[in-house]
């Protein structure tokens, strides 16, 4: 598995700040929804690549307003507000049959069956699809995924799975493995912690 590497970018509709951060961030959340093949291929951040993640996301029925609004968006201002409020809208969007395969790939069986606190015969068989995801699953699922997808902007598969075994002194001094443990909340402070501290490493490299 390849995190998306830019060459350039070059459409003058992206040339916002905020329409560039918010562009990386929706490209990498889009691969680890399965909404975007990964590529060893360095890519233009531009419209057309934008085009593929509204689609793939489309067919996943997520932003599927975004996607339209997006193919008609002349401004670039526009263009951001899309950006973003397609972001907000895949937050809200767990998607565990395109999300088991790719947080697999990076994290192992085990570390994400842990992350996840199932078992990890539980996690071969809803990834497999021969049981359903249940719905604290996948919502636990789709919370690691954004996670990872802002991670990768900063750090390799390898530095990915050391995040979250590393202490934090913003987190107390835990690690966000630790954090993320049985009493866990999605819309807890620690959540928002973790958020933050991802998202910090995007909006860092996009600057």
């Amino acid at each position: 598995m390849s995190i998306f590497r830019f060459s350039s970018v070059s459409d003058p509709l992206l040339v916002d700040p905020g329409a560039v951060t918010a562009g990386i961030r929706l490209v990498a959340r889009a691969q680890y929804l399965g909404a975007l093949s990964f590529s060893d291929e360095p890519r233009d951040f531009d419209r057309k690549l934008l085009q593929q993640v509204f689609s793939g996301l489309s067919q996943l029925g997520v932003a599927r307003e975004a996607n339209f609004r997006f193919l008609s968006a002349h401004d670039a201002q526009d263009v951001r507000h899309i950006l973003e409020r397609a972001l907000e809208e895949i937050e809200h969007s767990p998607v565990p049959s395109g999300e088991w395969r790719p947080l697999i790939d990076v994290l192992g069986e085990s570390l994400l069956s842990a992350l996840l606190g199932i078992s990890e015969s539980s996690l071969r068989r809803y990834a497999a699809g021969t049981r359903t995801t249940p719905q604290d699953v996948a919502e636990r699922l789709h919370f690691l995924a954004l996670l990872i997808a802002d991670l990768s902007g900063a750090y390799n598969e390898y530095g990915i799975r050391r995040w979250f075994k590393r202490n934090r002194a913003t987190l107390g001094g835990r690690s966000p493995g630790d954090v993320l443990g049985p009493r866990f909340e999605l819309d807890g402070a620690d959540a928002e912690r973790l958020r933050r501290l991802a998202g910090s490493l995007t909006a860092a490299g996009a600057t």
